[in-house]
């Protein structure tokens, strides 16, 4: 009986995983500036221009325009050849979805996916397709 209700759980637990881990969140970053704290943890959706990338090709900074607010991006869960075509192509602007953390005050996302936006697509606030995305999970 008891492992019944092990198994039981742990298929809730699992099945509750997968659903939560596939609903990002557009965050209002100027929200962000006020109340950092709520987003800690959370899946997020942000657009963002690029203004630097580590020369480890692990890490970009974004800047978000409407709040003034640098994002750090990780991207170690991507694989090689993801950072590898994104790094390749002159991308200026992302989408990035991942996880929310606060480091000192700054926005930290570890990126599960990374599109990349054209110029109409950014102010239509459509990903473009076929461009230099890196597709995480």
């Amino acid at each position: 009986m008891m492992k019944a209700i092990r198994l039981t759980l742990s298929i809730f637990l699992l099945a509750g995983g997968a659903l939560a881990h596939g609903t990002y969140e557009a965050i209002d970053t100027t929200d962000f500036v006020a109340r950092p704290e709520t987003y800690e943890g959370r899946l997020v959706e942000i657009r963002a221009e690029v203004i630097a990338i580590g020369a480890d090709s692990k890490s970009l900074q974004l800047f978000d325009e409407k709040s003034r607010m640098m994002i750090a991006v990780n991207l170690t869960q991507l694989s090689k050849a993801q950072r590898s075509a994104l790094m390749r192509n002159p991308v200026r602007h992302l989408v990035v979805y991942g996880q929310a953390t606060v480091c000192r005050g700054q926005l930290v996302i570890d990126a599960h996916k990374v599109e990349a936006l054209s110029l109409e697509a950014k102010t239509n606030g459509q990903p473009s397709r076929g461009e230099a995305g890196a597709g995480g999970r």
